[in-house]
């Protein structure tokens, strides 16, 4: 099916995005000092974005929700090892 004028020009605002090498736009975030309410915020604006694009959203939301896990993950690890290092 062709692409409405108007996805056309989500798509271009879409893909523009990806290219920025902007984490944050993909999930990827200081989640020691950040907050999870303003990534799902950012997601939920990507996502409609993608969707807007008639782009597969889904893949795009299931890669963001990984990053985002992933970062917060590596936040709990940096957080436990400074605990370790006051530990007797």
């Amino acid at each position: 099916m062709k692409k409405t004028e108007l996805e056309k020009a989500y798509s271009t605002v879409f893909y523009d995005l990806m290219q920025m090498d902007c984490g944050l736009l993909v999930g990827k975030y200081d989640a020691a000092n950040g907050s999870d309410e303003f990534m799902h915020g950012v997601h939920m604006v990507m996502e409609l974005i993608a969707a807007k694009a008639d782009e597969d959203y889904f893949e795009f939301s299931d890669m963001f929700t990984r990053n985002m896990i992933e970062s917060q993950e590596k936040a709990r690890k940096n957080v436990k090892k400074s605990l370790d290092r006051f530990r007797p």
